[in-house]
């Protein structure tokens, strides 16, 4: 049975020279609806590029440490136990980094249909997704304008 408190990472990645890892404990768990990930990032590490979805509504919550959230209204530092939720569409756009010298753990939720579009200003990308709870799935990054 997964463990939020004692994650078995999954996925371990180098984001922006800083390691990155994922426990998808809601895939351990046999969930089909409900996403769940606990994200930890070392000092320096982007858990993901600045981004909203058209199609599936996130919640984050603070386990440890004190990531910096950056939103549509800017910036700010978040504390264990903060929760944070990212709704549908460009007010909900976010990201979260670790500027801190601590290790940040979040557990990330999300709901939504199989079906997704994440759109990434930063980039000009847009990401259409389509997932089951199994992993198979479809992902395509197109470019805005090609």
């Amino acid at each position: 049975m997964p463990n939020i408190f004692d994650p078995d990472f999954d996925l371990e990645r180098d984001g922006d020279g800083a390691l990155k890892r994922q426990d998808f404990v809601g895939r351990k768990a046999g969930a089909q609806r409900i996403g769940a990930t606990v994200w930890e990032l070392d000092p320096g590490a982007t858990a993901y590029k600045y981004h909203f979805h058209y199609g599936e509504e996130e919640m984050l919550i603070v386990l440890e440490g004190a990531p910096t959230l950056r939103t549509p209204e800017g910036t700010s530092e978040l504390a264990a136990g903060e929760v944070v939720s990212c709704l549908v569409g460009p007010d909900g756009a976010h990201q979260l980094t670790n500027e801190s010298d601590s290790v940040v753990r979040f557990l990330a939720l999300s709901a939504g249909d199989d079906t997704d579009v994440v759109k990434y200003p930063d980039t000009g990308e847009t990401l259409v997704s389509y997932r089951r709870s199994d992993a198979d799935g479809f992902k395509q990054i197109l470019k805005d304008g090609a």
